[in-house]
């Protein structure tokens, strides 16, 4: 990439690769910074797995199912 912004010869070309250096430079930060956010993030998912979380889900899902078959029923 570099050696396509510095085509041109001595026109100023050059400031154009320091305009690219620093924001792609960023940019390659934060991608490394969010791949590792989501290999953290997946690995918390599977902890939430193994603490029994999904079942406290459908007990709390059922719960709120018959409350609101309740309410239907009042009405």
């Amino acid at each position: 990439m570099a050696r396509f912004l510095h085509a041109g010869g001595g026109d100023g070309a050059g400031l154009q690769t320091e305009n690219v250096v620093l924001p792609e430079s960023r940019a390659t930060a934060r991608q490394k910074q969010t791949e590792a956010e989501y290999i953290r993030w997946d690995g918390y998912l599977e902890d939430l797995e193994t603490t029994g979380l999904p079942r406290l889900m459908e007990i709390y899902q059922a719960a709120l199912d018959r409350y609101y078959e309740e309410l239907d029923q009042r009405s």
